[in-house]
């Protein structure tokens, strides 16, 4: 799981924008954080979660699920957990939390593609085969099959999945 920092490591945790502080946060794709929860809330994406929690005292820490347009802010984290719908975010110089040992498995969604075009294409004659290719590579996070075209689409990140006939859906998760 990639990690991507806003700002370079040498930077400082915080700088001053419109005469307030603003706070810099690690990103983590694909990524669940346990932790104490502060509150939730809708937001239409990750940067405006991560403004709210830059907003909000105490927060350390946030989970956007991005199929759901949900932010929860965190006062503490624990471990990041593999998750096709989740970016989170920890504050600079709070350090990056450990990985979950716990196993990975495949959520699975009938008749729901993810969108289309930004995977790598495989043929594939039952869903199993694109779990097992997914799961054989460690940057896919998510695929699309399609039984009537014998295909299969690797993801390594995804966007909410919308309603398609004939396609199954499946997602990594902890």
């Amino acid at each position: 799981m990639a990690v991507v920092f806003h700002q370079p490591s040498h930077a400082e945790s915080y700088s001053i924008k419109n005469g307030q502080a603003d706070k810099r946060y690690a990103d983590l794709r694909n990524a669940d954080l346990t932790g104490s929860a502060l509150q939730s809330s809708r937001a239409p994406d990750q940067p405006a979660c991560e403004r709210m929690c830059s907003k909000t005292t105490g927060c350390v820490a946030y989970t956007f699920d991005a199929w759901n347009s949900m932010c929860h802010l965190k006062s503490t984290y624990g471990e990041k957990r593999l998750n096709a719908r989740a970016r989170s975010g920890v504050q600079m110089g709070m350090g990056l939390p450990g990985s979950s040992a716990n196993p990975v498995y495949f959520e699975y969604f009938n008749d729901k593609a993810f969108p289309e075009g930004i995977g790598r294409k495989l043929r594939a004659t039952a869903r199993i085969q694109c779990e097992q290719a997914c799961t054989g590579e460690a940057a896919c996070i998510a695929f699309n099959f399609s039984k009537t075209a014998s295909s299969c689409e690797l993801f390594g990140e995804t966007e909410a999945y919308t309603k398609k006939k004939g396609i199954e859906a499946g997602a990594k998760t902890q």
